[in-house]
């Protein structure tokens, strides 16, 4: 700040290397909408201190001002000095912007495409789905996109009769992201590879009175590819019980042509079993029969050694 001054209405006026600024007490704004970088308005008081800068685009004939020379005369016009000159600013035909900019939307561009939505080709009848086109824009109205269709540009403009070109604008797509973008003078926003679904696009303006207008909304919607609708996922899902039922058909015959493999090598196992049962039976008879002919022939033999010796025992007294 080189140079600093008071008006009669108790506003700063302060003269810097980088043009001039108007510091004073304003209304605060119903919205509270005051703040460039947070959006947010001060609370408190209902006035709040501006700042209100003025370069080239406003007049000045020079951005750089001379060390404390801005003077105020009689008739309230402030005197400016400045390196490469003077200017006068009649402070009597100053006015305070108190309203914000009117903002509306003009066009709608698609995939980088100018349409005369009230005279759609042929092509894009299919893809575009709107009740109707907004009087005196070119923009359509309850609009409905095919999926493709998802490149879209918003062409607006903002009114504000005394400083048109201090106007900025700050937008967000409601559905992909509620932060508001950065205040820029670009007049247009571009949204690319959007994703099926319903948004609200909104943009406001600011202007000299430094108030951000009421958010315009435009809302439209992306209809989702043919793979991705209901009737789509209706399919799937009887594609997928259809499935299921196949495949459970196909595990209930495999079980069953397996049932049947083991009940034969169940049958065959009890055949072979009951084979080798019956040869363990044989087998036992034998063992049986065997060991009753042993007991015979011991007991036989017992009997013929006993009579053997009672004979032997005989003989000997026979013989004597």
């Amino acid at each position: 700040v080189n140079s600093t001054l008071e008006d009669q209405h108790g506003n700063i006026w302060l003269g810097t290397g980088y043009g001039l600024i108007k510091l004073g007490l304003r209304p605060k704004p119903v919205n509270g909408d005051i703040d460039d970088k947070t959006h947010k308005g001060y609370a408190g008081d209902q006035t709040y201190l501006s700042p209100l800068g003025y370069g080239k685009s406003d007049g000045l004939k020079d951005m750089r001002f001379s060390l404390d020379v801005l003077y105020l005369d009689s008739k309230n016009r402030l005197w400016l000095g400045m390196e490469k000159g003077v200017s006068m600013l009649d402070m009597n035909q100053q006015t305070t912007a108190l309203n914000p900019p009117v903002i509306s939307l003009k066009q709608l561009d698609i995939n980088e495409q100018f349409i005369d939505y009230r005279n759609i080709p042929g092509s894009l009848k299919k893809e575009l789905i709107f009740s109707g086109v907004q009087a005196f824009e070119n923009y359509p109205l309850n609009l409905e996109l095919a999926h493709q269709k998802n490149y879209l540009t918003f062409h607006f403009a903002a009114i504000d009769w005394e400083a048109p070109h201090k106007i900025q604008y700050s937008h967000r797509m409601l559905g992909l992201n509620d932060n508001w973008s950065n205040p820029t003078q670009e007049a247009k926003a571009d949204y690319r590879n959007l994703p099926h679904g319903t948004y609200t696009f909104q943009i406001r303006a600011i202007g000299k009175s430094r108030q951000w207008s009421e958010p315009f909304e435009y809302t439209f919607t992306i209809l989702p590819p043919w793979w991705q609708t209901w009737w789509a996922y209706v399919i799937y899902a009887f594609l997928f019980l259809m499935a299921l039922r196949i495949f459970s058909l196909w595990r209930e015959r495999r079980l069953r042509q397996e049932k049947e493999v083991l009940q034969v090598k169940v049958e065959e196992r009890t055949a072979e079993l009951k084979q080798k049962s019956d040869e363990l039976e044989h087998s036992l008879e034998s063992l049986k029969s065997t060991q009753s002919q042993l007991i015979q022939q011991e007991k036989l033999a017992s009997l013929g050694q006993l009579t053997a010796g009672i004979a032997h025992e005989i003989k000997n007294p026979l013989n004597f």
